[in-house]
């Protein structure tokens, strides 16, 4: 097909010139006629490129090789696209399985926890005969979704796993899968393996990019913020999750965006969720009791060493009433950091409940705070010592 293309480039192109001596030629009386020709021969080049490039775009090559790398920084909407064409396929009548990353355990074989989280006792084998079989009766492809590999355990998994399993679903014509995963790690996933690397279609989430306006116009009118010029679109306004943070921290209020800094959107963020939930808890809006509780469950996080972004929501809630005894608050403050979304509670791997802060940016930022705090009170030699101990543990 791409060869045929070339042929008939050439051809229009051929064209094109001979026209344009025409053109050129003084003598040559129908301009007019000539004119007419190249238009309509530039016109069939361009159209001819964009069919070229649709014929080599990742929408034609995924239909022969369904196995798909989604990735973007984080926040741009990774999560949300695959939600939304699940949702789309379901609405259509097409199968989807859907798996997060957060939910795999260390060291063992992703497949083994599909099939526990599907509750299932049977082999991977069997599980995609099945499913196999029953997308060709229904002569519609079943996709398998594993959002956010880099999440969990993912970053220590999926380097040695993910190619098997690739291999294996290319055994079953009837199955797909789409990966996603955030950009800093997508080096480290491949890990020098070209096999894998050529194996999946990799597609960038680029966010509200080439849209910047129109989504900071939509967003601020829906936020009220006063603006007195459209400002220039920074690129971190590509990003959905930032451009929510930067909406509730500044809402209902007029703005020169050339005086914000990135402390400033986290900050104004928090003293916002604050103000709010300080009236339904009935504590002082002075106090910044929400940044407090977020800032001592990164710290548990960290000092406890996890291993992921998930903290026991038996080891949450001890944190949080001791923040509403100290301060003698009178409603639950777990409830509202869930319902605001300042933190997600859901099951891990072994089924137990946890919570994590939801924007794993402001969790980023806030540990940043916290470690600057730490090198101003014990001094650099120290914290270089603490800290390349636990560099050199994690090497």
């Amino acid at each position: 097909m791409i060869k045929e293309l070339d042929i008939i480039s050439q051809i229009i192109e051929l064209e094109i010139k001979k026209n344009r001596k025409k053109l050129n030629d003084k003598s040559y009386k129908n301009i007019n006629v000539i004119q007419d020709n190249l238009y309509i021969l530039s016109r069939a080049n361009n159209s001819l490129d964009e069919y070229a490039s649709y014929i080599n775009s990742s929408e034609i090559e995924v239909v022969n090789n369904p196995f798909v790398l989604l990735y973007g920084e984080g926040g741009i909407g990774k999560s949300h696209i695959i939600a939304d064409t699940i949702m789309k396929r379901n609405s259509e009548g097409k199968k989807s399985l859907l798996f997060l990353g957060q939910h795999f355990k260390e060291n063992n074989n992703p497949l083994n926890d599909m099939l526990k989280m599907l509750e299932l006792e049977c082999s991977s084998d069997q599980l995609f005969e099945q499913l196999n079989r029953t997308a060709e009766k229904e002569k519609s492809r079943i996709i398998l979704f594993i959002d956010a590999l880099n999440e969990g355990n993912g970053k220590k998994i999926w380097k040695d796993y993910l190619a098997g399993i690739v291999e294996k679903i290319k055994s079953f014509p009837w199955l797909g899968l789409v990966v996603s995963i955030r950009t800093e790690y997508v080096d480290t996933l491949f890990n020098d393996n070209s096999l894998l690397e050529n194996d999946l279609i990799k597609v960038i989430h680029n966010g509200f990019s080439t849209l910047e306006y129109s989504a900071i116009k939509k967003y601020f009118d829906f936020y009220n913020i006063k603006y007195t010029d459209m400002p220039f679109a920074e690129q971190e306004f590509r990003n959905p999750l930032f451009l929510r943070l930067f909406c509730e921290g500044f809402k209902n209020e007029r703005i020169d965006l050339n005086k914000i800094s990135f402390t400033d959107v986290y900050s104004n963020y928090l003293a916002a969720i604050n103000l709010r939930i300080s009236e339904i808890c009935e504590f002082s809006k002075h106090i910044n009791i929400v940044e407090q509780v977020i800032n001592e469950l990164v710290l548990y996080k960290h000092n406890a060493g996890v291993g992921n972004n998930f903290i026991p929501l038996s080891c949450a809630i001890e944190i949080i009433i001791d923040t509403e005894r100290r301060y003698n608050i009178k409603n639950s403050l777990l409830d509202e950091l869930l319902s605001n979304g300042v933190i997600t509670q859901n099951l891990n791997y072994k089924n137990e409940e946890c919570v994590y802060v939801t924007y794993e940016k402001l969790d980023d930022y806030l540990y940043a705070k916290l470690l600057i705090v730490e090198l101003e009170n014990t001094g650099i030699e120290q914290f270089y010592l603490k800290y390349k101990r636990l560099l050199a543990v994690d090497l």
